[in-house]
Parts: structure tokens; sequence; C-alpha cells
């Protein structure tokens, strides 16, 4: 079994990971959420919309509504109904919006190349094994005991 000081170790790590992409928003002068928008219509080739953001990528409506207002009065994207839908919409970029998009996903995937480029390939695929693994296993456990806690 890992003890509270390794398991306290992982999360340390992960908080600075999350420190060096707060560290990127902030040169761009962006918030978080608003980086991780550009960052996610960045690397995605089909339509996201609102509700992606939210099912997939963990944000709650309101901060995503919160986002999206603040991006189309900065004038970095608009909203566009989905063809056969009546309320999806498809968060398209506009010209200043999709320079900014480009430069932030640009340099952040340069940062993240140079960082993993340090390892070699068997190093790489064995950390992403493991990073899989622990994930797989924290939401199992996760389900389990918050499942449990609520009929306590």
């Amino acid at each position: 079994m890992n003890s509270d000081k390794q398991i306290a170790s992982i999360n340390q790590l992960s908080n600075d990971m999350d420190e060096i992409y707060h560290e990127i928003a902030q040169h761009f002068e962006l918030t978080d959420n608003i980086y991780w928008i550009f960052y996610i219509l960045h690397d995605n080739e089909k339509p996201v919309t609102q509700s992606d953001l939210s099912r997939k990528w963990a944000f709650s409506k309101k901060t995503v509504n919160s986002s999206i207002a603040t991006m189309i009065k900065s004038d970095w994207i608009t909203l566009e109904l989905l063809p056969n839908s009546r309320k999806l919409k498809a968060i398209n970029l506009t010209t200043s919006g999709d320079q900014l998009c480009q430069r932030v996903g640009n340099l952040t995937h340069q940062i993240e190349h140079l960082a993993y480029s340090e390892l070699n390939d068997d190093e790489f695929v064995k950390f992403l094994k493991l990073f899989e693994r622990l994930n797989i296993n924290f939401r199992k456990a996760a389900d389990e005991l918050l499942t449990k806690d609520d009929s306590d």
C-alpha cells in the first residue's frame, strides 16, 4: 500500500503541473478557464459546443457560460446553432480569436513537447500506461466510495 506521504507527493506534482499551465494562461493574460477553452479549440477539428465543454471537460455550465460570454465580448468567438439542433451551438473562432488560439495552442504544445522529449520512448509509454491505470483506479474508487457515502 502507498503511504500518505507518497500520495501527497503525487498530488503536489499534479499541482505543480497545474501551476505551469496557469503561468502559460497568465502569459497570455487569460483566465485559466478561457485558456483551457482555447487549448481545447486548438486541438479539435470538429465543432466544439458549450455542452461538450461541460460534459467532456468537466467544466460547470456556469463556468462555461461565463467564459463564453467573456470570449464573445472580447471578439474571440461567435456561437452558431448546429444544423438539425434547436439549442446546441458550435463555438467558432473569430479572426482575432483564431490568431490568439494558435499562439496559445502552439506555444503550449512546444512547451509540452520539449518537456516530454526528455523521456525516452519506453519511459513515455510506461508513464502513459501508469497514468491511465491510476486514473481508472481513481475513478473506480471514487465511484465506489462516493456511492457508499451517499447511502450512509
